[in-house]
């Protein structure tokens, strides 16, 4: 029964304004005929009033047709407002004038002009309706110096005119500021990302206290595991952010209002609260420590909750307390609990990306440099005499793989600043770019695949062989850095943990992906046989780790096959449509 009373208030609250009229209008034309002619009033122009009313309805009937149809435009509507009061007027008139009982009729066009124009409309008309009596009175011989009775019900009907146009009026002028108070909110000033401990509300609190006439507005939050107490308070035009100890206030209103929006500074509502905790002192209903600490007075005030953050916002001291501010402090609630959320949710980001970017160069330094330095040691190790001298030739070859590594370090550096966009001046490297050409974001693979193997070949001692297809081919500069940090640490695990000699690395360039098979002629991975694909090496964490994690992170395919006669990695790496 309830749910069906809700269905029913929704469906009528969300008819439209020119069908709730024209329905409104059929009815009472339908009712004024049948009432003239069950119970004829006494008149000098019976006929003409018969004639009047009995147009009027039919007016009514197809004003109806045409509004349930769709037919009717916005100039449709200004004359149907002039026709209903000049109807009403005239059977006013044929009925009696001024003392027909049927003046309420005039009403009518009162109600039409306020859902209309609001204030403005019902204004006017009232001002129309009460001219149109007073003339009607004045024509009226003995009106106003004969029976009493014929001068009260005119003074009375007017009192009423009067009184229903301006509590109208007030009713036009009410629901238009909720309207402009809502557009306004509407266009609400663009959340500013930060990477501070506070988001920046300023623009959106300075905003909230501007529609809502404040002087000022604060937030109170906390959020996810942070032990802190977040406030941020806007006043003239500042806003400060202060981080309080946890649970300072413990809660900041009373348990029983802790989801409800609600106000404090008016009469009515106070006495409402006051019943609602308990009590008969309505401050009760906020921290007392929250109050003085902010000097707290009028308010309105509204719960927010989100994934990480929870909290409550007052707008202190508005400049008049009426029930919509309710709706709009909560749609204000909403709108800082969102920014808060984003803020939180960037901060998690920035961490999780911090900790990405650590790993990607870990990684690097694993394939790159900690490689080189590997094989320098095996180097040394085995090129040393027992007199512990080492050949001429061998000590400058290890000299040349440690300026390389010098060189790989350094491009990790101004990759690094490139990717946070930093320029010479903000960093004690000038003579490195921090940002690259069009021509510099271009990877060759056939050039510079064949420098990275070169130099493995000559790190590890042992034959490299690549073939490219087709020719010129290149890939951007990011995929390219993965695929040769692949080769580079899959010659180094063939030989090192292979035994391999010999390794051949065929790469082909399709439309929408890179295709790389790597083999060596080493012993193969130790107690494996056979082709393992891609879903058993990533869930049992079968080859090398760092091959598997740069495929995870281009989106790409691994297949490793193993025999005794040496490994064969196949790679699939996608690439994006604009490459």
């Amino acid at each position: 029964m309830k749910r069906n009373y809700y269905n029913l208030t929704y469906a009528a609250f969300n008819l439209p304004v020119n069908e709730v009229i024209s329905t409104s209008r059929l009815a009472l034309s339908l009712l004024t005929f049948i009432a003239i002619y069950i119970d004829p009033i006494e008149s000098n122009y019976p006929i003409y009033a018969y004639a009047v009313s009995g147009t009027y309805t039919l007016y009514a009937a197809l004003t109806y047709v045409l509004y349930r149809r769709g037919r009717a435009s916005k100039r449709w509507n200004v004359f149907a407002y002039f026709l209903d009061f000049t109807f009403s007027s005239a059977v006013v008139f044929l009925t009696g004038g001024a003392s027909s009982p049927l003046s309420m009729l005039l009403a009518f066009p009162l109600l039409v002009a306020t859902l209309y124009w609001n204030w403005r409309g019902a204004v006017t008309t009232c001002v129309l309706l009460i001219a149109f009596l007073t003339i009607l009175s004045l024509a009226d011989d003995g009106t106003l110096t004969g029976d009493h009775d014929e001068i009260n019900r005119f003074v009375i009907r007017g009192a009423f005119l009067l009184v229903a146009g301006l509590m109208l009026g007030h009713i036009g002028a009410f629901r238009e500021r909720s309207l402009e108070r809502l557009a306004a909110l509407a266009s609400w000033p663009p959340e500013i990302a930060t990477t501070g401990e506070f988001p920046r509300l300023e623009h959106s609190l300075a905003h909230a206290a501007s529609v809502m006439r404040a002087h000022r507005v604060l937030v109170l939050w906390e959020q996810g595991d942070e032990p802190f107490l977040f406030t941020s308070i806007w006043s003239r035009g500042q806003c400060d952010n202060i981080r309080e100890a946890p649970g300072k206030y413990e809660e900041f209103v009373a348990a029983e209002l802790m989801q409800t929006a609600f106000m404090l500074g008016d009469p009515g509502h106070d006495r409402a609260i006051a019943r609602q905790i308990g009590c008969k002192d309505p401050m009760r209903s906020i921290n007392s420590g929250l109050a003085q600490d902010y000097e707290i007075g009028r308010f309105v005030t509204a719960p927010f909750t989100t994934a990480n953050a929870s909290g409550r916002v007052f707008v202190l001291e508005p400049e008049s307390l009426s029930g919509e501010l309710l709706a709009l402090v909560s749609i204000v609630a909403n709108r800082v609990a969102i920014e808060i959320e984003h803020h939180v949710l960037r901060m998690e980001l920035d961490a999780a990306a911090a900790l990405k970017e650590r790993a990607r160069l870990a990684r690097d330094m694993h394939d790159g440099i900690l490689q080189t330095l590997t094989a320098i040691g095996l180097r040394l190790a085995s090129g040393m005499d027992g007199k512990g001298r080492g050949d001429t030739d061998a000590l400058d070859e290890l000299r040349e793989m440690l300026a390389g590594a010098q060189r790989r370090l350094r491009e990790f550096v101004r990759s690094a600043y490139a990717a946070k966009k930093i320029t010479s001046t903000d960093r004690p490297f000038p003579s490195l770019n921090a940002t690259e050409s069009p021509a510099d974001a271009i990877f060759d693979l056939e050039a510079e695949c064949s420098v990275t193997l070169d130099e493995a070949s000559r790190h590890w001692k042992c034959g490299t062989h690549m073939r490219v297809s087709p020719q010129g081919a290149y890939v951007v500069r990011h995929i390219g850095r993965e695929v040769a940090s692949i080769l580079t640490e899959a010659v180094a695990n063939a030989v090192q943990h292979g035994g391999a000699s010999n390794v051949k690395v065929a790469i082909t360039r399709r439309t929408r992906s890179l295709d790389l098979s790597i083999s060596d002629d080493g012993t193969g991975l130790p107690g494996l046989t056979g082709t393992l694909g891609h879903e058993v090496l990533f869930e049992k964490s079968i080859g090398p780790r760092t091959i598997r994690e740069r495929v995870r992170e281009t989106g790409g395919s691994l297949t490793i096959s193993s025999s005794s006669g040496g490994v064969i990695i196949n790679i699939e790496i996608p690439l994006s449509k604009r490459e």
